[in-house]
Order: C-alpha cells, then structure tokens, then sequence
C-alpha cells in the first residue's frame, strides 16, 4: 500500500542568534586550549586561528543542516504543496534556501580569506582585529537570513505534524466548528482524538481507519469550517478545504440536529462544500440524542439524512455501511 509521507517531518528553522551565540562561546573554549610549543607569535596566530574555524565550521555544519531537512519542492506531492501554501509560498521558501546556501559559501569564502590574512599578521592585536572582522561579516550574513525566514517555529511545528496520508479511499468529515465531527471519527474508527465542547478542538487533519471485509476506508477529521468567504478563512479551514480538495473520494457533511448551531449557518456551509467538490456526499444530522424536533424534522424532509449519536451509538453502524458501500 502506497503512503504519502509528510515531506516536512524534519525541517528545521534556524534561530541566528542562538547559532552565534553557541558558535562564539564553542570558540572561546576551543582557544583556550589551544596549546603550541614554538613561541608566543605561534600562539596567538593558533588561537585567532581556532577561533574563526570552530565559528565557521559550527555555522556552516547549522546551515548545511537546515538546507537538509526540506525536501525537494518540485518532488513534494501536490495536498503537501497546497498546505505549505498556507504558510509561505513554495517560491519564497525556494529563494530563501537558496540564500542559505549562498550565506554558507559565503562563510566558508570568508574563512579561507581571514585565515590567510591572521597567518601573515605581525601582531597579536592585529590577528585579533581581524577575527573580530571575520565575526563582524559572519553575524551580519546571519542576522540578514534569520529576518527573511519564511517560517517561525510555531508554523514549522504545524507542518512537521502534519499527517502521512494512506492512498486509500478517503472520507473527509465537514461541517461547522463542534458539531461533533472529532467524536464521529472515534465512533467510527476507535481513533481517539482530544474532544472538548467547544470550537476549533481540531487544529490540524486527523486520521483514522475503517476495516472491515479486507477493506481499508481512510477517514480525515478536518477543522471546522466557518460560514464565511474563502479570503476570510483561517489557517485551519484551509486545512480543510485542502482536505475536501485534495484528498477527498466522499465527504460526510456533519449538521448539528440539537439547535446548538444556526441551521442557516450549516445550510450555507454544506453549499460551498457542494461547491467546492463533486465527490460522493453523505448528509449525517449528528447528536440526535438531543435533537430539536423541530430541527431534525426540516432537516430530515430536506436532506433525507443519516441520524447518528456518538453518545449513544445510534446510527453508527448504518454510517459505517454506507461507507462501505461507497468505496466498493
């Protein structure tokens, strides 16, 4: 069975700062126990020496690191490239690592000229001074690609967990925030994701399996999605409707039956959920067990849905036949 990997499990994101910082306190520890027996002269110039190539090194090694956990943009699989979309374009994220490149030759350039020029130095003061300049060049390369960094650590953790995605049938779970979308997952797979009563719980995609007859459905919990244009959506809608573009076979539209949610809110949703797919959909009026009869009623004569409670159990094996049927 073919698994798209997440090509964003081990990208890193570099803190300049940090990285000097640890690079010129590596290199202070390194000087001081350097040790030659030919004379004060040969000192200093060893010293001045150690410094510029324990900073160099540790800087170059940290960018070549960097530049080796993203993958190649053209090779990442297309739902992968739509949600880094929704961070950082996949050109200004190309030209950046293409700066991280050149900053890192550009250190290693730098490294061959200073050592060459604190070898021919006829003072301490003067190899002194030119370590300092080497520094100098070195933070501010450094500091230049830290303000251009196309992602921060909070956006970089969000694509490192994003899930590897099953090339299964896959079933996409839409509807407004909270109306128990996560809780159906858990009915339908035992996936138990964290459910709290209120809304945006889901932050990400969430998977979960259905097996049954050598069959293997993939189900994806998305975030709820607002009634509102696609220019206003957040980060985590569009997550979603990346889900219902990209990955979808089938879709089960989730109402809330209860009057917890305005039903014209969730008529609204389920027409740009039409809109936006013309996949297999499966109307599901959820929480029954504390149905507005006058709700369930409309939505009963309107969308001849299947009812379900994921409190109960109610509805939950004939959802999960339907299912089935539909991915053959």
């Amino acid at each position: 069975m073919n698994v798209m990997k997440n090509p964003f499990r081990k990208i890193e994101v570099l803190d300049a700062e940090k990285l000097i910082d640890m690079a010129f306190s590596l290199a202070s520890e390194r000087a001081k126990r350097v040790r030659f027996w030919r004379g004060e002269g040969e000192m200093w110039r060893r010293k001045e020496m150690e410094r510029i190539n324990t900073v160099c090194n540790a800087v170059a090694k940290a960018l070549s690191r960097i530049l080796n956990s993203y993958p190649s943009l053209r090779d990442v699989p297309e739902v992968y490239s739509d949600l880094l979309e929704i961070y950082t374009s996949k050109e200004r994220l190309k030209k950046y690592l293409s700066l991280v490149s050149w900053t890192r030759r550009k250190i290693l350039e730098f490294r061959r000229t200073y050592a060459k020029r604190v070898k021919q130095a006829k003072t301490a003061g003067e190899a002194r001074n030119l370590r300092r300049e080497f520094y100098g060049r070195v933070c501010s390369l450094m500091k230049r690609i830290g303000k251009k960094s196309p992602l921060g650590k909070e956006t970089a953790k969000e694509l490192k967990s994003l899930p590897d995605f099953k090339q299964v049938f896959t079933v996409v779970l839409a509807g407004l925030p909270n109306v128990g979308k996560s809780s159906l997952l858990w009915r339908l797979t035992g996936s138990k994701p964290e459910i709290k009563n209120y809304p945006f719980t889901t932050k990400g995609i969430m998977l979960g399996y259905l097996e049954e007859g050598g069959k293997e459905v993939q189900i994806a919990d998305t975030p709820g999605l607002l009634d509102r244009a696609g220019e206003r959506r957040n980060r985590m809608e569009k997550k979603a409707i990346i889900a219902l573009e990209k990955l979808a076979n089938a879709v089960i539209f989730v109402f809330d039956v209860s009057g917890g949610m305005a039903i014209d809110e969730q008529e609204n949703l389920l027409t740009e959920v039409k809109r936006l797919i013309s996949k297999p959909l499966i109307v599901v009026g959820n929480k029954i067990d504390a149905a507005s009869e006058e709700i369930a009623s409309y939505v009963r004569e309107k969308y001849s849905p299947l009812f379900t409670s994921c409190k109960t159990g109610e509805g939950i094996e004939a959802l999960k036949k339907k299912i089935l049927e539909l991915a053959g």
